[in-house]
This record gives structure tokens, C-alpha cells and sequence, in this order.
């Protein structure tokens, strides 16, 4: 990921979040990386009169990864249930032959970031059990409890959670 004009920092931030993770077990979560793409290109206008020049960010791969290793590891029966975090209804296929063919329970946990953005119909219909993710609702204590030191290290030494976290 590179720097975006109305971002400069999102870069640092991410990097600092997977030091983060790298400091966990790694029975308990591994990270298997996508790409993430950005560009110049023209698009056109809402109102149809023309084209405009835009940033164009596209995230490539995480859900083709995602639904790979979820497949793998229920074959090779490495866990006991798994929890997706996601609302991608791209991933009702690879969840649906986790679930048939091997028997695996498959939760969901719903992440809402913006008001009116509802988790998918069909992954909800689809999961053995669901957790909607929203910072903005009572659960806020269990978020906070959930996060990383505010300090950790690791062979590299001692970081710091970005400040806006």
C-alpha cells in the first residue's frame, strides 16, 4: 500500500497493526496477503456530463485467499469452527462447501463502519452463528478489551499504537 493524498499515514498504520499481529502465536492467526492497487484513471461523472480524473484504490486477492485457506484448512481439519470477518457475499461459496462438505461450522462476524450498510442477507442465512461488529453500539468496552497494548515488541524492539487507533 502507498501513501494517499488524503491519507498520508495509512501506510505506517497498517504496517504497525501486522507488526502487531506478527506478535501473536501463530496457532492462533497467520496473515495471508493481497494487493492493494491504486492509480490515476479517468471515470465518468454522476451527472453524466463528462469525465473526471480520480484516485482509483482496488484491493486484489484477500477473498480469493480468504476462501483458499478456509478450504485447506477444513480439509486438513485445523480448526474447530471458524469465525470470517467479513461482509463479502463473494465468500457464500467457499463457506457453503466448508459447511457441506466437510461439516465445519462457519460464523460470521458482520463489521459496520457506516450507518445504512446492513450485513449481507445470504452470508447471514448462510452462518452457523453471527456477531455484528459496530464501534458505534453498547459493545464498545468489549472492542476496547479486544484491542492490542496501547505498547508491544517484538525482535525489531518496542512500537506504539498510531495515534487515531
Amino acid at each position: 500500500m502507498k501513501a494517499l493524498p488524503g491519507d498520508p499515514g495509512a501506510r505506517s498504520r497498517q504496517d504497525t497493526y501486522l507488526r502487531a499481529v506478527d506478535t501473536l502465536p501463530r496457532e492462533i492467526v497467520t496473515v495471508h496477503h493481497g494487493l492493494f492497487l491504486s492509480g490515476t484513471r479517468w471515470m465518468p461523472r454522476a451527472d453524466g456530463k463528462g469525465n473526471v480524473r480520480v484516485i482509483k484504490t482496488e484491493e486484489k486477492g484477500s477473498d480469493v485467499n480468504l476462501a483458499s485457506h478456509l478450504l485447506l484448512d477444513a480439509h486438513d481439519r485445523d480448526y474447530e469452527a471458524a469465525l470470517v470477518i467479513s461482509n463479502d457475499s463473494d465468500l457464500i461459496e467457499p463457506i457453503r462447501l466448508v459447511q457441506r462438505r466437510f461439516g465445519s461450522p462457519v460464523g460470521i462476524a458482520f463489521p459496520v463502519l457506516n450507518q445504512g450498510r446492513k450485513p449481507s442477507v445470504q452470508l447471514r442465512d448462510l452462518a452457523t452463528f453471527e456477531r455484528v461488529i459496530d464501534a458505534r453500539a453498547t459493545r464498545r468496552k468489549q472492542l476496547a478489551d479486544s484491542q492490542f497494548d496501547n505498547t508491544l515488541s517484538d525482535a525489531r524492539g518496542t512500537f506504539t499504537r498510531p495515534t487515531g487507533w
